[in-house]
């Protein structure tokens, strides 16, 4: 019966059109016989709908949501009755349009007329059941449309439980105490990260394997020569230890292998926060979500970072290397972050060789290394901004001698520097700022060119038994300056070039201090600037006399000499 309906419904319109269609007609022809009464009636129908259309958004979604909710016999309805106002009306218009003839109707039909009248009423018909025949196809398709999204949900659901079940397994063999079953859980978890519904579901999962390598965990074998007794009691131990140690590099190992292919685990983020490396390997990971180390402990061994991609952030602050080899070799850091606050580096060796810098921020700032050899020899450096401030160095050998450095800048901000070397060459068109740090038995060394643009500070420093040394750089158009107080300490322009350059050393105290210019090259241009410095003479003024624009207040057997005839 309810198939019946759409039919019926047609039939019931079609038969209320034809009845009324001699009233129709009539009231038709007497409108049209009042002047004008026509034109005005279709121009106050198309201000209603104009007036009508501006005031309101017209809404097709809510005739959308009606079509398909209401009955299907009375959409059909609906729709042919709109059909048939819509032919109506254009024929208003097109009879309007051509100056609203007069209609006449015959008292007698003939046979020729009636034939043409019931071929227009077929045609309606027809037109009338081909509309029929499309709201009833779309009302399927729709239908049919409902049907798929809701197997699609129901999928959805399925997987998502399936995917919860399989997690909840994979967490438990996690926690299981035999390694076997831990491993199985590990490679589950990575399975699940691979089919997780939703990228929240995928982080889910990497913080749970994440968390396992975070999990308390005594790193200390035991060590040195113990008796076969000893030994007996700690077997338990080492096995555990060794068991332990496989699992954490085995999870991994699973995320840098992970991590060197296009899988999506590189948008996501690793928190090692507090965890404990003997060793560490992420060779080739591509990072470009956040990876924190925050806490973590690096003990003696390899930590490898060769050839690996930072394109987000990572986090090492508080971190503590302990006897640690760590290798950026080929690293890139591409316009990324990387925090060393507060880490603490003793007895350990970082190298940098190949390592891309790239308008990257690196803070380092409250940081503390002992023993330690940092060298940055075959980087290239792009644009970076570094952060040193407070950092103390104790022992240290600090090598900044990149390929190409280029741009950014460097602030040692009240560093401590005792023992050790450091050496440096200078950006170009860059800073390098040590203001109000302290030095003690330290060895400065500068290499390299130093052209327009460049700045290498040290304002308002102390200094001990340190020895500042300018090696062979031609000075062509940069600044240099050195301002404090210095003790037992000298500065030396070692076969410099002075071309067009700034030398500031002024508001200087030099005690016992030595400060030589007697190796220079050549002075060509540029400015040295002596003002408000105390202390001992600076040595070979006379190869720099024609660009000192300022002596200072020097010491002689004499007594204080200031003026430029008698400091020569």
């Amino acid at each position: 019966m309810k198939a019946q309906r759409p039919a019926l419904a047609t039939l019931a319109v079609l038969m209320i059109g034809l009845g009324f269609y001699p009233l129709l007609a009539v009231a038709v022809a007497y409108l049209w016989s009042q002047p004008k009464a026509g034109h005005v009636l279709l121009l106050i129908l198309g201000a209603v709908i104009f007036i009508g259309l501006s005031k309101r958004k017209f809404d097709f979604s809510a005739i959308r949501i009606w079509s398909l909710e209401a009955g299907l016999g009375k959409v059909i309805a609906v729709t042919c009755a709109l059909i048939l106002g819509l032919v109506l009306a254009l024929f208003s218009s097109a009879w309007w349009v051509v100056g609203a003839p007069e209609i006449s109707f015959s008292e007698v039909v003939s046979p020729s007329s009636m034939e043409k009248l019931l071929l227009r009423v077929a045609g309606v018909v027809g037109g009338l059941a081909l509309v029929s025949a499309l709201v009833i196809n779309y009302r399927k398709q729709h239908t049919n449309e409902i049907q798929i999204r809701i197997a699609e949900q129901q999928e959805q659901r399925d997987q998502r439980q399936t995917w919860n079940e399989n997690f909840r397994s994979a967490a438990e063999m996690l926690s299981d105490d035999h390694p076997a079953q831990r491993d199985a859980g590990i490679y589950l978890m990575s399975f699940l990260v691979d089919t997780a519904p939703s990228m929240n579901q995928a982080q889910v999962a990497v913080d749970v394997l994440c968390g396992r390598v975070r999990s308390s965990f005594d790193p200390k074998r035991p060590i040195g020569d113990i008796s076969l007794d000893e030994r007996s009691e700690q077997e338990e131990f080492i096995r555990e230890y060794n068991a332990e140690v496989k699992f954490r590099e085995t999870i991994i190992r699973l995320f840098r292998d992970r991590l060197h292919s296009d899988s999506g685990w590189q948008a996501l983020s690793y928190d090692f926060t507090g965890a404990i490396f003997p060793q560490l390997d992420f060779s080739g990971s591509d990072f470009s979500g956040e990876v924190s180390f925050r806490g973590a402990v690096f003990l003696g061994g390899q930590h490898s970072f060769w050839n690996a991609t930072f394109r987000g952030s990572v986090d090492f602050t508080g971190a503590q290397f302990k006897q640690a080899l760590v290798y950026f070799d080929d690293a890139n850091f591409a316009s990324c972050e990387a925090l060393f606050v507060r880490s603490k580096f003793s007895d350990s060796h970082f190298t940098f060789p190949g390592c891309m810098f790239d308008r990257a921020r690196v803070d380092a700032s409250w940081s503390q290394a002992k023993n330690t050899t940092v060298d940055f020899t075959g980087s290239q450096i792009h644009g970076t901004q570094w952060s040193f401030i407070s950092a103390k160095y104790e022992d240290c050998e600090i090598m900044i001698d990149p390929v190409k450095f280029t741009g950014g800048s460097m602030h040692f901000q009240r560093a401590i520097f005792t023992s050790g070397n450091f050496l440096l060459v200078p950006p170009r068109a860059g800073i390098v700022e040590f203001e109000r740090s302290y030095f003690h038995n330290i060895q400065i060394s500068l290499h390299g060119p130093m052209v327009e643009g460049t700045y290498v500070g040290f304002p308002m420093i102390t200094a001990k038994e340190s020895n500042f040394n300018i090696m062979h750089p031609d000075l062509l158009g940069g600044e240099f300056e050195v301002s404090g107080t210095l003790s037992d300490s000298s500065i030396s322009f070692f076969r410099s070039k002075l071309s067009g350059s700034k030398i500031f050393l002024t508001n200087v105290e030099l005690h016992e201090t030595e400060v030589s210019f007697a190796e220079i090259v050549e002075a060509t241009g540029g400015s040295v600037d002596f003002t408000r410095s105390t202390g001992r003479c600076p040595e070979g003024l006379e190869n720099i006399q024609s660009i000192i624009v300022a002596y200072g207040n020097w010491d002689s057997p004499g007594g204080p000499r200031s003026t430029r005839a008698e400091s020569l």
